[in-house]
Parts: C-alpha cells; sequence; structure tokens
C-alpha cells in the first residue's frame, strides 16, 4: 500500500491561520501546528521572553 500524502492546509485568512495556529497550541497537537508553518528554512519564530528560533527543524 502507497504511503499516504498529507496536504497541508491552505488558509484563506491570516486570521484563519492565527486560528488554526492557537487551536493547535490549545489541544498540545504538535503536528497540527507545524501544518501552519512553511516547511521551509526561513521562517522564524520568537516567543515572548525566549530566543529566536530560525528553521522549520529549529521551530519544531
Amino acid at each position: 500500500m502507497p504511503a499516504q500524502v498529507t496536504q497541508k492546509p491552505i488558509f484563506p485568512t491570516p486570521q484563519d491561520a492565527e486560528a488554526a495556529f492557537y487551536d493547535a497550541i490549545e489541544r498540545a497537537d504538535l503536528e497540527a501546528l507545524m501544518t501552519v508553518w512553511a516547511e521551509d528554512e526561513e521562517i522564524v519564530y520568537i516567543s515572548p521572553g525566549g530566543p529566536r528560533m530560525t528553521g522549520y527543524a529549529n521551530v519544531r
């Protein structure tokens, strides 16, 4: 049986992406959280009071 390919969601608005982000955090669902991020080494995350994280692997 071939591996199943999961397609990343397309968020029609920034608000939809933000809602998906916070919903995933509330559910402690890392896989859902990572669907909001681009799979790209250019992504950056800065948490309040935390260090700057750059790149998909570091953000994950």
